[in-house]
């Protein structure tokens, strides 16, 4: 298990200090499929934000502990906050990890993407890490996500664990007209695999929570690692059309859970733009629900 603490907000501050590198591989994602079903709500409705950070990261690299650490007493303290573990060069990459690096050109480890934004300039929106384990007032970047309510709502349903398959349906609510390209994206993530893990924290800062747990870390747990998609890894385009005010979109899932604990899997499903946009470029709004449960919309008015 990987040791959380409770703590209070700071000033945001810092730049990355450490990273490690890889060698590089290349693979391509599969494209989402099934049918997007439109329905009705009513208009001008409002939700709960929620947000999500992917750590890119790996079991060879010494130095990612620091960003799991940090985003694990994140989610511990803020129940609206996920992260995924986007795993490269180890036993726990996918298929899609080469995508999700040229997309938002992560060239070294750790590092991180907050709401696979892009900024006005078309630079991925990276969190910044302040570099040390032991100063966590970097998480404060999780709060502008979390400040205002969306006029997008996330919910599931027909939520079921049937031979080894998580099955059910993500509906997405529009409070609102929007005209730029929108994507649904619904991914399968499992937590609690145990890996040996590098780990450059053993000896030092002293106190920090893997000091003295050796190099390599046994049985390392490594949390929400991403091990599947229901759409392209990017997200499925929503049609024009559908992403208007009082309409839901509604889109079925189906994972094999055979490689997997059923009961450690987690389905993430959020609403992106894209970066051809002028404005909506990273994640609208998001939602998760144990494989095999429902969630309803967290409607605010």
């Amino acid at each position: 298990m990987k040791p959380l603490i409770k703590f209070g907000v700071a000033m945001l501050a810092g730049i990355s200090l450490y990273s490690c590198s890889k060698s590089s591989s290349n693979t391509n994602p599969d494209d989402g499929g099934g049918e997007v079903i439109v329905d009705d709500i009513e208009k001008d409705r409002t939700f709960t934000s929620r947000a999500l950070f992917e750590d890119y990261t790996g079991t060879w690299c010494g130095f990612c502990p620091q960003i799991a650490y940090k985003f694990e007493t994140l989610a511990a303290n803020n129940p609206r906050f996920i992260f995924i573990g986007n795993h490269s060069g180890d036993d726990l990459q996918t298929k899609y990890q080469s995508t999700l690096e040229a997309e938002y050109g992560v060239i070294s480890w750790p590092d991180a993407i907050m709401m696979r934004n892009y900024l006005p300039d078309n630079t991925p929106d990276n969190f910044i890490s302040t570099g040390n384990i032991l100063d966590l007032s970097d998480t404060v970047q999780v709060q502008p996500w979390l400040a205002t309510d969306q006029s997008v709502g996330v919910s599931f349903s027909n939520g079921k664990i049937e031979n080894n398959r998580a099955k059910g349906t993500v509906k997405i609510a529009f409070g609102k007209d929007y005209s730029e390209t929108l994507a649904i994206t619904i991914l399968l993530v499992e937590k609690g695999i145990a890996e040996e893990q590098k780990n450059y924290y053993n000896s030092s800062p002293s106190g920090n929570p893997f000091y003295g747990l050796g190099n390599p870390i046994e049985d390392y747990e490594q949390d929400n690692v991403l091990r599947e998609a229901a759409t392209n890894i990017l997200g499925d385009n929503i049609d024009a059309a559908s992403t208007k005010n009082g309409k839901i979109v509604s889109k079925d899932f189906d994972f094999d859970l055979s490689k997997y604990n059923p009961s450690n899997c987690i389905v993430v499903a959020f609403v992106n733009g894209k970066k051809s946009n002028a404005t909506i470029k990273g994640i609208l709004n998001v939602q998760w629900t144990a494989a095999g449960t429902n969630k309803s919309f967290e409607i605010t008015n």
